[in-house]
């Protein structure tokens, strides 16, 4: 097989698509509907870009640990759509269905209205959710790291624990309050870790315990 760099290639016949729609706006979705529209802009092309989503932002992921640990503001995480994607439509809503041979979608708006929505190409970059494996009790009682609210809740929470730790007449209660497992060793683990290891100092200087 020849090299890719020597395989005709088909240009891409922009004229024959009114539409392009984009699934999530996650860091492939927002970086899709970016260089889309910066290249049909260039060519002049007369295609309507729209990502669909339900929140209006980029969410900046690796930063959630340091939301977690209070070092980082939530609003400092997130783009907004509108300003940075310009030339794009930014639809909110939670994409339920997609018909592939018809080319529509439908999907639930901040109201729960149903609604549908057509397309000429379709980009899917849903995003991804907390993977709870196989370890017994991890669904009912863990919490993920996939969102603000999740972050600025594990902070609250930690913080909370610890302070009902210092009044706890149960010592293995009060013991269990300051014990903090993550699981998962990927980036997002182990800097959650770190995090709430400097957290967890910060907390027991000025709550007076070790």
């Amino acid at each position: 097989m020849p090299p890719a760099s020597v395989i005709d290639r088909e240009p891409v016949q922009w004229e024959a698509m009114t539409s392009v729609v984009i699934v999530g706006s996650g860091f492939t979705g927002f970086e899709c509907a970016r260089h889309l529209a910066r290249i049909l802009g260039k060519h002049g092309a007369d295609v309507d870009v729209t990502i669909v989503s339900p929140v209006d932002y980029m969410l900046y992921t690796p930063l959630l640990p340091d939301v977690a640990g209070g070092v980082v503001d939530a609003r400092f995480v997130t783009i907004p759509l509108a300003n940075a994607l310009r030339g794009v439509r930014a639809v909110r809503g939670r994409v339920d269905t997609v018909d592939l041979e018809g080319h529509t979608l439908s999907f639930t708006d901040p109201e729960d209205r149903v609604r549908s929505l057509s397309w000429d190409r379709l980009v899917l970059t849903p995003g991804s959710v907390t993977r709870l494996f196989d370890i017994p009790g991890l669904a009912e009682h863990a919490r993920g790291l996939k969102s603000t609210a999740e972050a600025l809740y594990l902070r609250d929470h930690v913080l909370e624990q610890f302070e009902l730790a210092t009044i706890d007449d149960d010592p293995a209660r009060a013991a269990a309050r300051r014990t903090i497992v993550v699981v998962g060793a990927s980036y997002s683990g182990t800097e959650l870790v770190a995090q709430l290891r400097a957290l967890a100092d910060a907390a027991a200087s000025q709550m007076g315990f070790d």
